[in-house]
Order: C-alpha cells, then sequence, then structure tokens
C-alpha cells in the first residue's frame, strides 16, 4: 500500500491534473446531447443558444440527462490521452533518468510493475471522475432541474432512469465512471509496457482507443445487419463505456470480469517483460 501512494503522489502534478480536468469538461461539452432537422447538437451548442428551444416542454433536457450525455465520440479519442498524460511524463522521466534501475534496487519486479499498473488505474479513475463532476456542475448550472418539469413527465423520467432515486443515480454514476477511468489508464499501460519514445506513448493510446471502439461497431452492425441478435448483444460487453451503467445484468457483469481480466494480462506482460530486461536494460 506504501509503494502505491508513493506512486500515485509522483503521478498527481497539480498542473498536470488540472489540464486533464479541463480537457475532460471539453470534451464532455463537445458531446451531441439534442437531435433535431437531421443533425446532432453538443452540449455546448445549447448552453451557447444555437438552437432556440423551451427546455421546460422535453424533459429529456433535464441536467441529469445531459449529464449522462457526456461520453460522445470524441471520449473514445481524447480520454485515453488526458487520463494517461500524467503516468507517462513521470515514467518517461524515471526512464530518461535512470531512476528505474535504483528503484528495482530496492524493490522486486513485480512489486514495481503492480504498484504502476494500481497508481495508473487509480489516478485515471480519479481525474475521469473529477473531471466528468466538473461538467455535471456546468449543466446544472445552465439546464433545468427535474423540479422545474410537470409532475406527470418528472415521475415518468424518474421511474424509467432513476427508480432508486436522485441521490442513488449520482452516487452510481460517479463510481460507473470511476471505473470507466481506470478502464481507459489500461491503454496507456499497455502501451509504455513496449514503447519508450514520448510521441509514441502520448498518440498511440489514443489511437487504439479509437480503434478498438471502430472495431466492434462494425462487428455489431455486421451481427445486426445479419439478424445475429443475441450475439450482436453480447458485443455490447466488450465496450468499457458499458461499465459507468453499474447495474445487476450479465452484460456490466461480463465488461467488469473483461476489465479483471486485461488487469491480470497487463500485470503479467509488466512483470515479464522487466524481468526480461534484468535491471531495467533497454529503458532508455
Amino acid at each position: 500500500m506504501k509503494k502505491i501512494k508513493c506512486e500515485i503522489s509522483k503521478i498527481f502534478y497539480f498542473p498536470l491534473f488540472l489540464v486533464s480536468c479541463i480537457g475532460i469538461v471539453i470534451v464532455c461539452l463537445l458531446s451531441d446531447c439534442y437531435f433535431s432537422g437531421g443533425r446532432g447538437y453538443t452540449v455546448i451548442e445549447l448552453m451557447l443558444g444555437s438552437l432556440s428551444l423551451d427546455m421546460l416542454n422535453d424533459v429529456n433536457l433535464n441536467c441529469f440527462a445531459i449529464w449522462k450525455a457526456g461520453f460522445g465520440i470524441w471520449s473514445y479519442l481524447l480520454l485515453p490521452l488526458l487520463l494517461g498524460i500524467s503516468y507517462l511524463f513521470v515514467l518517461s522521466a524515471e526512464r530518461q533518468s535512470g531512476a528505474v534501475r535504483q528503484i528495482l534496487i530496492r524493490e522486486d519486479n513485480f512489486s514495481y510493475c503492480l504498484s504502476k499498473l494500481i497508481s495508473a488505474s487509480v489516478y485515471g479513475g480519479v481525474t475521469l471522475a473529477v473531471g466528468y463532476g466538473l461538467y455535471g456542475l456546468i449543466v446544472w448550472r445552465f439546464f433545468p432541474s427535474l423540479s422545474l418539469y410537470q409532475e406527470e413527465l418528472r415521475t415518468m423520467y424518474m421511474e424509467y432512469y432513476m427508480p432508486d432515486g436522485v441521490i442513488w443515480f449520482v452516487v452510481r454514476r460517479v463510481a460507473g465512471t470511476f471505473l470507466y477511468g481506470m478502464f481507459l489508464s489500461f491503454y496507456t499501460v499497455g502501451v509504455s509496457i513496449f514503447a519508450v519514445d514520448r510521441y509514441i506513448l502520448m498518440c498511440l493510446p489514443m489511437m487504439l482507443g479509437y480503434i478498438y471502439s471502430q472495431a466492434v461497431t462494425k462487428i455489431e452492425y455486421d451481427a445486426f445487419s445479419r439478424n445475429r441478435f443475441p450475439f450482436a448483444d453480447k458485443l455490447q460487453s466488450l465496450r468499457p463505456e458499458n461499465i459507468i451503467e453499474i447495474g445487476p445484468n450479465m452484460a456490466w457483469v461480463c465488461t467488469f470480469l473483461l476489465m479483471v481480466i486485461i488487469f491480470i494480462v497487463l500485470l503479467g506482460i509488466f512483470w515479464l517483460t522487466s524481468v526480461k530486461r534484468g535491471d531495467s536494460g533497454g529503458w532508455t
């Protein structure tokens, strides 16, 4: 536990943490949240009045619905970078200075790899949860609360989307976002095991995240076109964002198990690679 705290303290550099949180807010604001006339409107477009709407006539424009719509297509591309930038800076500095050799003299390879992986995952989860929370505060300021809608509309919405109440919805959403941030950090950790060039470390996680999401979407589309609906439903478990919707359903459980399996596989590869390098030889 002490090693993990030490690693997290190294990763947590407030200027970079702030940049990541602001970046997350911007990514969420650029997500589509309303569709009209054959096109989608982003959150920030509605905030700036690009489309004249009486928001109290559409319960799906309440602040909770807009908050929930925060993870759009840009998130697949940019979030892996935003969540891993601080980890990559620390890792790059350790490799260039030769500090890894000194660290491995004091501790074994497995402890080093485990602490790195856990700290990167926890940092990614915390960063995404904080950034998403800040986005929620902005949405709460600009979009109507559920209490402003007619009782019938409010009741229907809550029965469908918030059967356990507003507080539990918020808690569950934040917890799911934390897990999602942990999941997305695996892109960065996985790339850092093999790559040493800082530019590759910065760009490749974004590319992998986007390619993976597009590949799953393509397979889903092919499954639907061939009427293989059960198979298409099972593919939902392969989407990292599925872990946000915490609930007692098989899709969420499968996604969580996938996350655990990837963690174990990454830890094994990280450890084996570290052992093969001996005293961190080749880390330049």
